[in-house]
């Protein structure tokens, strides 16, 4: 919605919503049938959007109302349908991308697409591979999947970086003076625990702690605290939180720390950086294109899963004072890299000048 927002107030972009027209109750009754014991032990899902009854609307529906609003382009997010009209796609990753991590345990992956299995997946693959056959072009939300993209597909590859879901909060010099002399709250979003490796960050406070660091962790998102888990000094659990609250929490924190096992972008990096918090993340997928370390934050190993060494990047952050002042100083220019904005103005820029308009 923010981005077709964004599209709707560039000059000479009239927008036409171009949306699969299947009744509620259809969609009902595909859930329903579809309904099945999730392959990853999790509970009941239904991957009924990944049916073949579901692509076949997708393709039917969309396609045809291309045909009635006579669009000169189309702009999916996601693979929809291959149509007549000029089509390009907005994607932060593919099916073949995550086709290496599939069964892979819920610390590695987590409920990626809950109740897909490999066969349903590597349809998927078949069938994203030929839409990009048809299609005039692909906006990519990384490098790290552009590159893929590349190897992959015969249509052109723009990399097109996402905005932010929150708008920071107004910058505040009593924040940044707190930051750069005694940086020490730590903050984690993210819904799923174990695929953001929110558990590594828990243990990483006790290891600072136990180094007489006066560390504390602050996490939002999850729904409920895993079972059998111990709940950590100085760690405080505030579940799932509004999107409102989200910019207080960053105001009220020092440091954003999400080691990411499996993360096809990261909006949080981006809106953390922009709200004036160092980062702490994975060496991994696009995260490295956000989170330069010893300027505005630091990266763990690719396959790191020691608290350890998570707890030494916070370390390393925290105790470089100069990195808090150039990340605050870089506020402004995070906020405008990463806007909806900007995504749009690329995009319409690239249709055009393939369009020839």
């Amino acid at each position: 919605m923010a981005l077709r927002n964004a599209l709707d107030e560039l000059p000479g972009v009239e927008l036409v919503d171009l949306e699969p027209d299947a009744s509620r109750r259809l969609r009902t009754a595909l859930k329903v049938a579809q309904l099945r014991w999730s392959p990853n032990g999790s509970g009941v899902t239904s991957p009924w959007r990944w049916s073949r009854t579901w692509s076949r609307i997708t393709q039917r529906d969309v396609a045809r109302a291309a045909e009635r609003e006579q669009v000169d382009a189309v702009l999916q997010i996601g693979d929809l349908a291959i149509i007549d009209a000029p089509s390009w796609v907005y994607q932060d990753l593919t099916y073949a991308s995550l086709l290496p991590f599939f069964g892979r345990s819920k610390h590695a992956t987590g409920p990626l697409q809950p109740g897909l299995t490999r066969q349903v997946l590597e349809r998927k693959v078949a069938e994203q591979r030929e839409f990009y056959e048809h299609a005039a072009g692909a906006f990519a939300m990384s490098e790290w999947l552009a590159t893929q993209l590349v190897r992959e597909v015969p249509c052109p590859v723009t990399v097109v970086y996402p905005g932010r879901n929150t708008e920071p909060p107004p910058a505040s010099s009593a924040d940044d003076e707190r930051r750069a002399t005694r940086p020490r709250r730590l903050l984690s979003i993210g819904v799923d625990f174990y695929r953001k490796g929110i558990d590594l960050v828990a243990d990483a406070v006790s290891v600072l702690r136990s180094r007489g660091m006066d560390v504390e962790l602050t996490i939002a998102g999850p729904t409920a605290w895993p079972d059998g888990r111990p709940m950590a000094p100085g760690v405080t659990f505030l579940g799932s939180v509004p999107p409102a609250a989200v910019p207080n929490l960053y105001a009220a924190h020092d440091v954003f720390v999400l080691p990411s096992r499996f993360e096809p972008f990261g909006i949080v990096f981006t809106e953390a950086l922009a709200a004036g918090l160092p980062v702490v993340a994975r060496d991994a997928f696009a995260m490295p294109e956000i989170v330069r370390p010893a300027e505005n934050g630091a990266l763990v190993p690719t396959d790191c899963e020691d608290a350890a060494v998570v707890a030494d990047g916070i370390e390393a952050v925290i105790s470089d004072l100069a990195m808090f002042e150039r990340v605050a100083a870089a506020r402004a220019s995070a906020a405008s890299t990463f806007s909806w904005g900007s995504a749009a103005a690329r995009m319409r820029s690239v249709m055009v000048d393939a369009l020839g308009t």
